[in-house]
């Protein structure tokens, strides 16, 4: 990746993934609330499953598709872990 002098970040996708993250975490929230735990899971699992299809497809290397979707089911993990720490207090 060459950067040039007046290259700016790439707002936009910035701004699709706050919003993705966002929403992942008020479903997280939802099913916290209504005890899915298990399905809270299996929706973290299938937007994992599709971040590692969209890799496929776009011929990422292993370790890029890899990194994408460890850092979806680690931020999984870490809402679905503070929502049960939260939920206890």
């Amino acid at each position: 990746l060459k950067l040039e002098s007046d290259s700016k970040p790439p707002v936009a996708a910035m701004l699709v993934q706050l919003l993705a993250t966002f929403s992942l975490a008020w479903v997280i929230a939802i099913m916290a609330i209504t005890h899915a735990l298990y399905t809270a899971i299996l929706i973290a699992l299938m937007v994992v499953a599709m971040v590692v299809a969209n890799g496929l497809f776009a011929c990422k290397s292993n370790y890029a598709i890899a990194t994408e979707a460890g850092f979806i089911a680690v931020m999984s993990t870490i809402m679905i872990i503070c929502e049960g720490v939260l939920r206890q207090t």
